[in-house]
């Protein structure tokens, strides 16, 4: 019968003592950063990494099945996604994105408190449970932990796609930038995979910033078809996938055809609960791609586009939640192209909103 002794010591963390598989085991979980700003009044994401350090050689799991949002001793809100720690010879990794929604901000001010933490309890394999705590103080956008809020992609014509004619000169990309808080930026733009030009800029206080594409060297345009563009952030990390738009280059002098395409889900105008949500359209001609925008308001730049070869987009949790908000009305529209990266069919806008948030129960969406 194997004997299991633990030593507890809590210093933001648990350090085990115990008899496992006939050795003597040293370990423990420590989470970085331990601490963060982060500003009222919008939701925001931090990244952070649990590493595991100790003495065993046994490959090992450790789980945590969710996260709690907690002010004092009492939960506020549950994060329901699970975390895995893979411990291969004494050592181990995971990072995870933190999505705080503005209600987690309202409810610890509600209850007169600036600051609330994010605890994780890891345990696998009778090792366990490491409790790691995470420390938020509310603050003000320009106080706030160094973070990428929000990407937003067009072209000059305000769209995430545009058709051009081969060689065309001087074609733009812009980004704009929503942060908080004071760092250095740094970052690349990409083409079809590959490095356009790097960029680093200190950005200060809080607020927004626009970036264009360089004039040398320029967007491509010698290859016709379709070429996808992005701007990549290498620091700080952010927690949603990079955002990309779309330009289709065509011989000269040719047009394209375009066709209507039929939307399916959601119904025009429908309200809908603030969850992940599905975009389901009818297939038109011969599109083999589709590019589906979201916007505030139609003749608004997009806030998020992204491709599909489906005929249905799912909305990931992590872009509803960093990018739309409860109560508020937002379009949608589809474009699809062929094989040879023409445009074929689109839709007209089509909108939306997610419905306003009841004062839920601590602990639940």
């Amino acid at each position: 019968m194997k004997k299991v002794i633990i030593h507890l010591i809590i210093v933001s963390l648990f350090i085990l003592s115990l008899s496992f598989y006939g050795e003597s085991l040293q370990a423990s979980v420590n989470v970085t950063p331990s601490s963060l700003h982060i500003p009222m009044g919008q939701s925001s994401s931090q990244n952070v990494q649990y590493q595991f350090t100790g003495n065993t050689t046994i490959n090992i799991s450790l789980n945590s099945p969710n996260g709690s949002f907690m002010v004092g001793n009492d939960t506020i809100e549950t994060n329901p996604s699970p975390l895995t720690i893979t411990v291969k010879n004494g050592a181990g990794t995971v990072s995870e994105t933190i999505l705080i929604p503005v209600k987690v901000i309202e409810r610890a001010l509600k209850i007169g408190s600036n600051s609330f933490t994010y605890r994780r309890n890891f345990s696998g394999m009778a090792i366990g449970p490491f409790i790691t705590i995470i420390q938020f103080t509310i603050t003000t956008e320009a106080g706030a932990s160094f973070a990428i809020n929000r990407i937003g992609l067009y072209f000059e014509n305000k769209r995430p796609d545009i058709t051009v004619e081969r060689n065309l000169q001087n074609l733009k990309a812009y980004a704009d930038i929503r942060f908080a808080g004071s760092g250095l930026m740094q970052g690349y733009w990409e083409v079809d995979g590959r490095i356009l030009s790097q960029v680093n800029q200190h950005l200060t206080s809080g607020g927004s910033i626009t970036l264009q594409t360089p004039e040398i060297p320029s967007l491509p345009t010698f290859d016709t078809g379709t070429h996808i563009v992005k701007f990549i952030v290498k620091n700080p990390s952010i927690g949603i996938p990079p955002p990309s738009i779309l330009y289709f280059v065509i011989p000269e002098g040719v047009t394209c055809s375009v066709v209507s395409i039929k939307p399916l889900a959601p119904a025009e105008g429908v309200e809908v609960a603030y969850s992940p949500l599905k975009f389901e359209w009818e297939k038109a001609g011969d599109a083999t791609l589709f590019l589906i925008g979201f916007y505030d308001n139609p003749d608004s730049k997009p806030i998020f586009s992204a491709y599909t070869k489906d005929t249905a987009y799912m909305l990931p949790e992590s872009v509803l939640k960093s990018i739309f908000l409860p109560g508020n009305k937002y379009y949608w529209k589809i474009m699809g192209f062929d094989a040879k990266n023409n445009v074929i069919c689109e839709n007209k806008f089509q909108e939306f909103s997610f419905k306003k948030q009841d004062e839920l129960s601590p602990g639940r969406f």
